[in-house]
């Protein structure tokens, strides 16, 4: 404050620095925005989901050799199906901040689909390059999410080489010391599996560099990018893997992530995800007509004998023998009542078909909308295991009576 004597006067000048008012005005306004995404988010996922799914199955379900020369064409289907599912993940992930369930995972599986992927979408002009350690070691977290963070990385390579250049995916075990993590604020020291993902391109100008993290900042022309790219990869890979990362980027000279994953501490065999069905009849309460008919075809297809119902009204007026066949029930969570179920269909393994946050409370496997047919025959294999455990369990009840 200033006091400047003018005669018989004083004029009073007061200074403010507005400068953290301002930000949080702006932190409020940013979350304000992502609650209201993720409002909308959560009414239409459903809906987009439901017309998914049965594409998805239906591509999955086609034999290659069926198609001939538009096999091809079966894989742009499934790379947009994939595309779609993901933007609604991204959009669910960043609104509501919730984690997924992680699991001990080969990171060689997930890199290996996406340079599969890129080496079959990509334009030629682009070169693939590619160094992955044959012995990686085992990681903990979501293969979804890893094959998220792995190709939102060389989708943005390949956006920053307009004209010819190369990606280079690296993956290597790496073990961290004391020395190197005082150079980086981030790490820490341990074993990790390092995946870096390097182009040639355009690199990012230094004035934007700390910008790229924040939702819905995008460089690139109107239509051709979400934003949500690179925030979904950071919060991934720091929140749910509990990892770090490192970027490095000069103009002109291309642009290098360098993603860490802690190594996990042991390592696991893992059995059969899913066995063909022997005729057992499986309860299938879906309201979407065409979500309905891809599972009863998944089913069948599976070797299994679908019971498919639209309403728990449907369930009331099948035959009690029908009902007592189906030891395992796929419901959909945003129409059926889980008590009523649960007083109906005693004994039944119920498998809930929910969308990425939707609530599975009460029942006994989880499967996300859109399921794919492998997600699909690997919750039928658990349910099958699920209810011999079940049938042990009654019988040495029945047993000790």
């Amino acid at each position: 404050m200033h006091l400047v004597p003018q005669s018989h006067a004083t004029i009073v000048a007061i200074g403010t620095d507005i400068t953290e008012s301002h930000q949080l005005q702006e932190n409020l306004l940013r979350a304000q925005r992502l609650e209201t995404i993720g409002t909308l988010s959560a009414g239409i996922a459903h809906d987009l989901n439901n017309v998914l799914m049965p594409i998805a199955i239906a591509v999955e379900m086609m034999g290659d050799e069926q198609l001939g020369e538009l096999a091809q064409f079966k894989t742009v289907i499934a790379n947009g199906c994939s595309q779609a599912t993901a933007i609604v993940k991204q959009l669910l992930a960043l609104s509501r901040g919730q984690k997924d369930d992680s699991i001990l995972l080969q990171p060689r599986e997930a890199l290996t689909e996406v340079i599969s992927l890129v080496r079959g979408v990509f334009p030629k002009r682009i070169k693939l390059v590619e160094k992955v350690d044959p012995d990686l070691w085992m990681i903990r977290g979501n293969p979804t999410q890893l094959h998220q963070i792995i190709m939102n990385l060389a989708v943005n390579a390949r956006d920053a080489m307009p004209g010819q250049g190369s990606i280079h995916i690296n993956a290597e075990n790496i073990h961290l010391d004391e020395d190197y993590c005082r150079q980086l604020p981030e790490a820490r020291p341990g074993e990790f599996v390092k995946i870096s993902v390097r182009d040639t391109g355009t690199g990012i100008p230094p004035e934007i560099l700390a910008k790229i993290w924040l939702p819905f900042f995008t460089t690139k022309p109107e239509g051709k990018g979400t934003g949500l790219g690179l925030p979904t990869v950071k919060r991934l890979v720091e929140e749910e893997n509990s990892g770090f990362l490192r970027l490095v980027s000069q103009p002109n000279h291309g642009t290098s992530f360098e993603l860490f994953f802690p190594s996990a501490e042991s390592q696991q065999t893992f059995g059969p995800t899913y066995q063909q069905g022997n005729g057992e009849a499986v309860l299938v309460l879906e309201p979407d007509t065409a979500v309905r008919s891809a599972v009863e075809l998944h089913l069948a297809n599976m070797g299994f004998t679908p019971l498919a119902v639209r309403s728990l009204a449907d369930i009331r007026s099948q035959a009690r023998q029908s009902r007592a066949n189906a030891r395992i029930a796929i419901v959909d969570t945003a129409t059926a009542s889980i008590v009523e179920l649960r007083q109906r269909l005693t004994g039944t393994v119920l498998i809930a078909h929910t969308n990425e946050y939707g609530s599975a409370e009460g029942l006994d496997i989880r499967i996300v909308r859109p399921a794919s047919r492998t997600q699909l025959a690997s919750a039928l294999y658990r349910a099958q295991l699920r209810s011999l455990n079940i049938d042990c369990q009654l019988q040495g009840v029945a047993g000790l009576t």
